[in-house]
Order: C-alpha cells, then structure tokens, then sequence
C-alpha cells in the first residue's frame, strides 16, 4: 500500500512501475489515489495507468500477482481538463 507522502507530488517522478500481491485490495485503492484530481494534501499532477500485466506466480493457487506501470500525466493534458472556465 502506497501513503501518500510529498515524494509523490514531485513532477520530477514521471513514472512509477507497481507490483501488487493484492489487486482486488491494495492495488485499487492505491490506483485511484495515483490517478486522482489534485487535492490540497497532494497538488501535484496525477498519474494514468498506461499499462498492466498479471502474473500468475503460483499455478496452482487461485492467487495472482499485477505489475502495473503508472505514467505521470503530460501537462498539455492536464490542463485541458483541469483549467480553470
């Protein structure tokens, strides 16, 4: 699970690669945090997922892991949907 620390607001961090054990849990809420509007507590522009592969580690179980990479959003786009009327 990923707390949002000021790290994250940094635009220097373009992307970043996820490896969940726990899709239906941890991944989901963290994906939406990733992807999320700007907020106070995190102004910075957010990520989109730009692509995922799930990795089935263990064949005989029902478990499966993803790796998810998350790429921050280009400015151009941010602004069209984030611009002030």
């Amino acid at each position: 699970t990923i707390k949002r620390h000021n790290h994250l607001a940094n635009e220097r961090i373009e992307r970043l690669v996820y490896v969940s054990c726990n899709p239906t849990g941890s991944l989901v809420k963290d994906a939406s945090m990733l992807c999320g509007p700007p907020t106070k507590k995190y102004p910075g522009r957010p990520f989109r997922i730009t692509r995922s592969q799930p990795v089935d580690m263990f064949p005989l179980t029902s478990h499966c892991e993803m790796i998810m990479t998350f790429d921050r959003m280009p400015m151009d786009e941010y602004l069209k949907y984030h611009e002030s009327p």
